[in-house]
Order: C-alpha cells, then structure tokens, then sequence
C-alpha cells in the first residue's frame, strides 16, 4: 500500500503544502471546514484519540481567541447584532473571525501532521542538494529545542533536591534561574563541539556527499502524485473561475455554486481526505493479512 508515511519525501511534502496554501488563499468556508475535519481525524489516527483530541483541544483555544477577538476589534458589517460601548458587534465580523481561526487551526494541526511525516532524514534528503550547510543547520537546531527541553527539566529537578523552593524569597530564585541558564548554556556548547567532533569524524565536508537513506521514486509515487496534481488542478480552476468565491464585507457574498464550483467542493474534499483513505485502506489490508494467518 502507498500512504503518505512510506512515499517519496518530494510527494509527501508537495501533498501537505498543497493543502496548507488552499486553506490559507481560499476565503470560502467549507475549504477550512473539510480541511478542519480530515485534519483532526487523521491527527487521532496518526497519534491516538487521546493525543489527537488532547491537541485538538488546545487548537480550540486558538479559535476561540481570533473568533472572539475580532468582532471586538472589527466593526465592518452591515448587519449589527448588539452595540458594546457605542460600537457595532456585526453578524459578518463574527463569522469572519469564525471562519479566520478555523484557518489558524488548520495551518497548525497540518504543520503538525506534515512535521510528523516529513522527518529530519526527509527534510535532508529534500533540501540537501539545493543547501546541504542551511538543511543541516535547521535540522540540528529543530533536534536541539526537546534536547534542551529535556535538560532543562533535569537541571529544575536536580536543583528541587538540592533545596530550591519556589516559596524561596525572589533573590534566591533569580540566581537558582541564573545558574539554571548558565549550566543549561554550557551543556548546550558542549552537546555543539561534541557534534562538530562527530561530524568530523564521519567525513562531513567531503565530496561526494550521500543521503541517510535513498528514497527511490517508485510508480506508485508516480500514481499518488498524479492524483495530487489532478484535485489540486481543479480545486485551482475553481478558486480561479470564481466558484469558490465568498466574501463577508461588507456583506456576505456567496459566488456562484454551479457545476465547476461543486467539483472544486469535492476535488479539495477528496485531497483533503486522502490521507485518511489511504491510512484506513492500509490498516485494512493488515488486518486481513492477520487473519489469514
């Protein structure tokens, strides 16, 4: 089976891009809509209901604050539904700042998803031809941030059995926060020179530079990507004829919903959901291998 996990870096990254610029250029809200729900249920299929619903949940709190925020700082509209301090609250600004966090929430559960299928390794083998010295660095740097999370968590604790309170008075809380830094900060440089030793040793500057893992473009890439580029094409002459057009102010305005808008619908639908199609068909093709055991 081909799914987005075990496919070409190159299509996987396109797929996810794709998705993330149509939600982002698209004003008409069934685009983040669908892209919300095929989003969350393959962010719970991918790490688990409990996960998925636990950062699904902190998504919520990013929508609430951009829905709630902007009818309070936007006045546009021409239908108001209360007066709050001699300014309007309009029916267009709610929903516009309904359907702005739904795209926020969008953008970040599919970062999300993308960052957990384009691994540090994909990423390389992507950007390493057009500029090994920035691929490495940013890989090194995004591998350092739960490093020096994790350090920093051991130097809190080891502090707690030394003595540290956080009942201590303000003085002695700032040099514990200070020392914390300074020991945080060495380890951090020396985790850096032990890398540079390292990378020495292995040959890193040489020509002839090889991948971590060769990652071949099979026809089944060829095939997933071909019905990417399909959906993603239709979904592109749908925003471009107008079918897809939706405006709030200073009224709402609903384009045309004719035949090229109704395939547009479906056409980003199917692309929005072809991770959890794919996933599914996988977990179902296993489970039949399983039971003709």
């Amino acid at each position: 089976m081909v799914t987005l996990t075990n496919c070409h870096p190159a299509v996987t990254a396109l797929y996810y891009l794709s998705v993330v610029l149509v939600v982002m250029f698209s004003a008409h809200p069934l685009v983040p809509a669908a892209a919300f729900l095929a989003g969350g249920i393959y962010l719970c299929m991918r790490e688990g209901l409990r996960e998925g619903l636990k950062a699904l949940g902190l998504y919520l709190v990013f929508f609430l604050a951009v829905a709630l925020v902007n009818p309070l700082v936007s006045h546009n509209g021409v239908t108001p539904l209360f007066f709050l301090n001699g300014n309007a609250v309009t029916l267009e600004a709610v929903l516009y700042g309904m359907n702005l966090g739904l795209m926020l929430v969008d953008v970040l559960c599919w970062f999300r998803l993308m960052n957990r299928e384009v691994t540090s390794d994909r990423f390389l083998f992507l950007t390493g031809r057009i500029s090994p010295k920035l691929a490495l660095l940013f890989s090194a740097g995004l591998r350092f941030l739960p490093m020096l999370s994790a350090q920093a968590g051991r130097i809190r604790r080891a502090q707690q059995g030394m003595g540290a309170s956080p009942d201590d008075a303000w003085t002695d809380r700032l040099r514990n926060t200070l020392q914390a830094f300074s020991a945080l900060v060495t380890w951090g440089l020396e985790k850096a020179v032990e890398m540079g030793m390292s990378m020495k040793a292995r040959g890193y500057g040489l020509p002839g530079r090889s991948s971590y893992k060769a990652y071949r473009f099979r026809p089944r890439d060829g095939a997933l990507l071909a019905v990417v580029v399909l959906l993603l094409a239709a979904v592109i002459a749908g925003m471009a004829s107008g079918a897809l057009r939706f405006s709030f102010y200073p009224s709402l305005t609903v384009g045309r919903m004719d035949g090229m808008g109704m395939l547009s619908a479906a056409a980003f639908s199917v692309l929005a959901f072809l991770p959890v199609l794919l996933y599914s068909a996988e977990a179902l093709q296993w489970k039949y291998y399983r039971s003709t055991i």
